[in-house]
């Protein structure tokens, strides 16, 4: 550990006129913490889109139900993913879902939903054709 510079220990008794010593960490005794940390923010990332993801299934699927139409495939698909600031200013993920239903059984509508966190913020789904 001598790279130029002199370290000295703790425990050793300061000399006449000595100043008290810091403890200097190494950066490569940081790398398994950054990697933890970023490890942790991969995992928390993932179950968060998890959770708005199924919660905009749900969503779509009471929505659909009510209006008599059927969500097609079961499921929503991610559009845009992106960093916006809630009410309260502080930052969050806000995600934008497409998905496909049917109003009649013979035909495909495109539909969006726009979560914050597990929040819908809009909800939109195309018109039916309607002839006179």
């Amino acid at each position: 550990m001598s790279r130029g510079r002199e370290w000295r220990s703790l425990h050793t008794p300061p000399g006449p006129g000595a100043r008290p010593t810091t403890k200097v960490t190494e950066p490569a005794t940081m790398l398994p913490l950054a990697g933890l940390l970023l490890l942790g923010m991969i995992v928390w990332a993932w179950r968060d889109t998890m959770r708005a993801r199924e919660a905009a299934n749900r969503v779509c699927t009471e929505t659909c139900a009510g209006l008599g139409a059927r969500l097609l495939d079961d499921t929503v698909s991610l559009r845009r993913l992106r960093l916006q600031r809630n009410r309260d200013g502080h930052l969050q993920l806000t995600r934008v879902y497409g998905f496909e239903y049917s109003d009649t059984g013979e035909n495909r509508r495109q539909g969006t939903i726009v979560m914050a966190g597990a929040e819908v913020q809009f909800l939109h789904m195309e018109a039916a054709d309607r002839v006179s």
